[in-house]
């Protein structure tokens, strides 16, 4: 079983429009080239989701209940690609820097500069250091 998140975008936006031609716009392809891969998800699934005649198109009861699957896979997804944009560029989050009293005085000196400069090329940063002892 092959299913593709193009295929499952084709599906949600056939359902959202009940209209072949319409969600192909949308898609920007071609609408054979929609109907093609609908019907290609229907054999991989084995089930008929999509009822077609030359003036309606219903999507059906099992067919409803795919495509809410596949809004949610869609958005866990989007949800992913949100999480890796994010974090793809260093220090766009916080920094927690603690540092032991006896190099404390040495090594701050030298780090601080680096992280300040680094900082000033990324979003924005929250760096907090901490001289002294932790607390378990």
């Amino acid at each position: 079983m092959n299913i593709t998140l193009k295929q499952l975008r084709y599906l949600v936006a056939v359902a959202d429009t009940l209209h072949f031609s319409k969600a192909a716009e949308s898609c920007f392809i071609s609408q054979p080239a929609l109907s093609t891969q609908i019907q290609l998800l229907e054999e991989n699934l084995g089930v008929s989701l999509v009822e077609r005649n030359k003036q309606h198109v219903l999507i059906t009861p099992l067919g409803s209940e795919i495509v809410e699957r596949a809004r949610r896979i869609l958005g866990e997804v989007n949800e992913l690609a949100n999480i890796a944009q994010a974090n793809r560029t260093p220090l766009t989050s916080s920094l927690c820097l603690g540092v032991i009293p006896t190099i404390g005085p040495y090594v701050l000196p030298m780090v601080l500069p680096q992280l300040r400069s680094l900082a000033a090329v990324c979003d924005p940063v929250c760096v907090r250091c901490w001289n002294g002892i932790s607390v378990k």
